[in-house]
């Protein structure tokens, strides 16, 4: 209810906050050493007949990033390494 206090006890806490996770840590007084990096990419599945590989390729482009190609069970994933994502995390 809104107003009022409790306490809880718990053996583990899960922090699911996603791109707020640092904001949650600095209200909290619990952020230290690493930070999230928000992070956009574009990544897509086919299905591994369209693609069968044996083993991931990946290949440098200009712009320093990677493309990939990556088989994992009946599927290939295909794209590039994330980029740097400075907008608000609201806006993901």
């Amino acid at each position: 209810m809104k107003g009022k206090s409790y306490t809880l006890t718990a053996k583990k806490i899960v922090n699911a906050a996603g791109p707020w996770v640092d904001s949650l840590c600095e209200k909290d007084q619990s952020l230290s050493g690493k930070r999230l990096h928000l992070t956009k990419g574009v990544h897509l599945v086919v299905p591994y007949d369209r693609l069968p590989l044996r083993q991931a390729v990946y290949f440098d482009v200009a712009d320093k990033r990677m493309i990939f190609a990556i088989p994992r069970n009946r599927s290939t994933y295909i794209g590039t390494t994330d980029t740097k994502y400075q907008r608000d995390g609201a806006e993901i």
